[in-house]
């Protein structure tokens, strides 16, 4: 079976291991790349190539909604998962506007994460 390709965006380095950390431990997931910065991720996608993104809400120099409008407006293949410790109807609206096909609440629990990657 194939793997799944994933890159992983979090401006916290730690939460990136622990992303990192949890992924890889799933034979069928591949985690290709990691960034800190939208200015990497949107770097980093043509060469990587990745099925799925996983991005938190706040990047070290963005907010990722723009980044994912940018990516689902030149890459719609590319599955995004967004992670944010806010929940709002708003917030949802503008994700989904942006092309985000998943939101999930931080604290993530590791099981509801791999099912939906």
């Amino acid at each position: 079976m194939k793997s799944v390709r994933v890159m992983i965006a979090d401006r916290d380095e730690k939460n990136r291991q622990d992303l990192l950390n949890l992924l890889e431990a799933d034979r069928d997931i591949d985690v290709i790349g990691e960034a800190g910065k939208a200015s990497e991720v949107l770097e980093l996608i043509p060469t990587l190539n990745p099925e799925i993104l996983i991005m938190d809400l706040r990047l070290e120099d963005s907010e990722a909604l723009p980044v994912a409008a940018d990516i689902n407006a030149r890459y719609p293949w590319i599955q995004v998962i967004l992670l944010s410790e806010q929940e709002d109807y708003t917030l949802l609206k503008r994700a989904m506007q942006a092309g985000v096909r998943e939101l999930m609440l931080k604290p993530w629990r590791a099981s509801e994460l791999i099912s939906r990657v």
